[in-house]
């Protein structure tokens, strides 16, 4: 299903740019906009609406002509969406969003039929390897690595292991089971249509003592809300208090909405910095999105999504309206040449890789997000 709006775009300016020219790009959007993954895809759609009456000033000469397909958090639908962006609709450019089994199905097309792609929350490092075509602002290795720093402190030697079949979470969690120093002991691989949570619980109650933490790797929030109160049930949120990691999701509104805030507590997780954190005008827009709409990822996921509309407009606003121009202009994007962007200063490696992201890992005590280190 494909849905089309009209947004003009704008670049890092508070006032409107003066010119002659009118510039038009046809921009496919894959989300999830169905599916485990859709409340992502709501936060995606909502993202570039608001972007649309914010860039719609800035720009007036610049048209950016968006068609939505449903990526479903997925390969299969993903590698549609693009096939029919490219083939159908003949886009200039394609935003990919957070789902990286969407992004890698449909950055691999991309990149074959050399149409520009950028992703800007899709993390798996498989991205860095689709080709010159293909762009993204995050990265789960330096997350990886900011996490590793803080565990080898905690004297950790037994990991119990559960995470989902996708794609993005067999890779996260093979990072963790095998580039740290501890034993993984895998405890369940699981379907998240089989909704098998309280058997997994109930596995998990026989092996507890013999881990020190559980790291849970889910693709979205549902699956990690639906383990955890299978998890109280049985007795272990309070039997692993303090022991739970769950990479990006343990703070998300989605998830805390659907477990309350008692059950996360004690949780842990590895992050983007929050909004604290954030650049002024990136405070600015979450607060702009508020007021509309309630944020069902996180802050930083907003604001690189809106950075990745913005960087489209701008490229376009100076002309570069088509895949290899637009391409010229990323990777002039450089370290001697940065971006200052909506989550600060950052350039592209040779791998398109954005390089500038920090991380933190947090947990939940008594109710507030507390930064345990970097």
């Amino acid at each position: 299903m494909g849905i089309t709006g009209i947004i003009a775009g704008c670049g890092n300016t508070t006032t409107p740019i003066s010119q002659t020219n009118d510039y038009v790009v046809k921009v496919g959007v894959i989300a999830p906009l169905s599916g485990p993954g859709s409340t992502y895809g709501e936060d995606a759609v909502n993202t570039y609406e608001i972007a649309r009456k914010q860039l719609k000033e800035q720009y007036p000469h610049v048209t950016l002509n968006l068609i939505y397909e449903d990526g479903k958090c997925g390969a299969k639908d993903s590698v549609s969406a693009v096939q029919k962006l490219i083939a159908v609709d003949k886009v200039d450019v394609i935003l990919g969003w957070i789902c990286s089994g969407e992004t890698i199905a449909a950055g691999k097309i991309a990149q074959q039929n050399k149409v520009l792609m950028l992703s800007p929350t899709s993390s798996s490092p498989v991205i860095s390897w689709l080709g010159e075509y293909v762009f993204r602002f995050w990265n789960d290795v330096e997350a990886v690595a900011s996490l590793r720093h803080y565990i080898e402190e905690q004297a950790i030697q037994k990991v119990g292991i559960i995470y989902e079949n996708t794609e993005y979470s067999e890779w996260l969690q093979n990072e963790f089971a095998t580039k740290f120093a501890w034993e993984a002991i895998l405890i369940e691989k699981f379907q998240s249509e089989d909704k098998s949570y309280d058997i997994i619980a109930k596995k998990l109650r026989t092996m507890e003592k013999n881990v020190d933490v559980v790291l849970i790797v889910t693709q979205s929030e549902a699956p990690l809300a639906w383990l955890i109160k299978a998890f109280d049930s049985e007795g272990l949120t309070q039997a692993l208090r303090g022991r739970i990691y769950a990479p990006y999701l343990a703070t998300s509104s989605a998830f805390l909405d659907e477990v309350g805030m008692e059950l996360a507590e004690w949780m842990l997780e590895v992050q983007i910095p929050g909004r604290d954190s954030l650049w002024t005008k990136a405070k600015n827009f979450i607060t702009t999105f508020e007021k509309e709409h309630e944020v069902q990822s996180v802050d930083f996921a907003l604001t690189l999504t809106r950075e990745g509309i913005e960087l489209i407009a701008q490229a376009a606003s100076k002309g570069h309206t088509d895949t290899e121009s637009m391409r010229t202009y990323f990777n002039q994007i450089t370290k001697e040449n940065p971006q200052n962007g909506f989550f600060g200063s950052y350039y592209f490696d040779h791998n398109g890789d954005a390089q500038g992201l920090t991380y933190i890992v947090q947990q939940i005590q008594s109710g507030e997000v507390v930064v345990l280190g970097e």
